[in-house]
């Protein structure tokens, strides 16, 4: 019986230890972040546009570090590629902002209020 719970603590030990974090590329956070800031900024025009680039930019610079070593990497990748969805989303968004604010001013609707 003592041998079955030794086994048993050996096995529960092996389970449970920590695995080491694998490292992110330097700024597969700060793409994530700018793209996401890029769709809630994106009403704002010039805003929503310089997030987006600036997100395209910082994924663009990571992408070749993450495909050289993917295992190491593998979490900035999906970082990066959040980064990069965000900023494609956010770019069209600000750039069909731009166009309703060009139609409302053009089209004399706010000139009546």
């Amino acid at each position: 019986m003592e041998d079955s719970f030794e086994t048993l603590d050996r096995h529960i030990k092996q389970e449970h230890t920590p695995q080491p974090k694998k490292p992110l590329t330097p700024n597969a956070i700060k793409g994530m972040v700018f793209g996401i800031v890029s769709i809630v900024s994106s009403g704002f025009i010039v805003t929503g546009i310089v997030f987006s680039i600036m997100s395209f930019s910082y994924s663009a610079r990571d992408m070749p570090l993450v495909k050289s070593d993917p295992v190491t990497y593998r979490s900035s990748g999906s970082m990066l590629k959040a980064g990069r969805i965000c900023a494609a989303i956010g770019l069209p968004l600000s750039l069909l902002y731009i166009l309703y604010y060009v139609w409302v001013f053009s089209s004399g609707f706010y000139s009546t209020y």
